[in-house]
């Protein structure tokens, strides 16, 4: 993940931005706190995409921002290491 929106304001999407490196066509690209998923994209290729919008909870606090991909094959990576997103009033 090269970029994400550090506070966001409920109500309010956040945005990030990524760079896909994949020999494989990649079809799902998901973002998550924890394990609730925030931003999903589903496709037959997403390499060329910059980046997705995601959704916050309600309730403010601090975040885990995770990051996803998979590939047609079934292959999944994800960020080992969160980023924070803060949600504020």
């Amino acid at each position: 993940m090269r970029e994400w929106t550090p506070q966001v304001r409920v109500g309010v999407r956040g945005r990030f931005l990524v760079q896909l490196f994949s020999s494989r066509p990649v079809v799902q690209l998901q973002v998550r706190f924890d394990s609730l998923v925030v931003g999903e994209v589903n496709g037959t290729e997403l390499r060329d995409l910059a980046g997705l919008y995601f959704s916050v909870p309600r309730v403010p606090g601090n975040y885990n921002l995770y990051f996803t991909a998979k590939d047609d094959l079934g292959c999944v990576t994800s960020t080992t290491a969160s980023r924070v997103v803060s949600v504020v009033e």
